[in-house]
């Protein structure tokens, strides 16, 4: 779940990989062991569920089964999945990543309650709690990992923000949200946007939608643009204009543009 917390996915839902990094403690490992583990667990659940349901129907129609609400749990979370990596991107948009944290902690609790419950065959409620327990160790390594890469990224941006902040830079800002999440660390630059972001309180940056023209009247400066880079296509800016990538922040790139003379 930290691990998860902590991983920034900020382009919402867009493949199955996901489902495995919600329903395996390890988040996005790309690890095929991982991986079947997983699909193991799941085989057992649907097994659990099976023998639970097989043979007690009395119970189920008097509600003392704790069936119906196992189901109901797993139903809202695969349903969302479904929903935010199918549904979602061809009306509107991929579902954030972070709403799917509440429904990992729906899926556990169900998948707790149902293992807790099974009194029928030890063997599989054993093997159940094998894999949760792997799951679960190999997710501990993976945080302890992923904690010094973090610190380690962390301080890398810091350090090149910390250089970029001066009275010889310009940065632009690629959109209304990336301004407000950068500005503040390099409030001694010159701030320019492409497009009017629209803020609801004073700001000190210039809207001009030509980067050309940026640089020409700013020689004597470093210029910049932080902004969200899916593919190498976004990160040129015409013909007359190199540009460079020296690093990121908070996923977005730092971009250094020249005029090509």
């Amino acid at each position: 779940m930290i691990n998860q917390i902590n991983t920034p996915h900020g382009n919402g839902l867009k493949s199955f990989d996901m489902l495995f990094c919600f329903l395996c403690f390890s988040c996005y490992q790309n690890n095929i062991i991982l991986y079947i583990l997983t699909i193991a667990l799941l085989v057992v659940v649907c097994l659990l569920l099976y023998s639970n349901f097989k043979g007690k129907l009395t119970e189920l129609k008097n509600g003392d089964s704790i069936i119906p609400y196992v189901v109901i749990g797993l139903i809202t979370f695969f349903g969302t999945v479904l929903l935010g990596a199918v549904i979602l991107p061809i009306l509107f948009a991929p579902i954030a990543v972070r709403y799917l944290v509440p429904l990992s902690g729906i899926i556990w609790f169900s998948i707790s309650v149902l293992v807790g419950a099974y009194e029928k065959n030890k063997a599989l409620w054993l093997v159940a709690l094998v894999l949760i327990v792997v799951l679960g160790c190999a997710n501990f390594a993976t945080e302890v990992n992923a904690s010094h890469t973090l610190y380690d990224t962390s301080m890398t941006e810091k350090q090149l923000l910390e250089e970029l902040n001066t009275d010889d830079t310009i940065i632009i800002y690629g959109s209304r949200f990336i301004y407000l999440t950068h500005h503040y660390e390099l409030n001694n630059t010159h701030a320019y946007a492409l497009k009017n972001l629209y803020m609801y309180y004073d700001v000190d940056y210039k809207v001009q939608k030509n980067i050309t023209k940026i640089l020409e009247e700013n020689p004597d400066k470093d210029v910049y643009i932080i902004k969200t880079v899916k593919n190498k296509n976004q990160s040129n800016f015409g013909n007359n204009i190199k540009s460079k990538k020296v690093g990121t922040t908070r996923g977005e790139w730092i971009i250094k543009l020249e005029l090509d003379n």
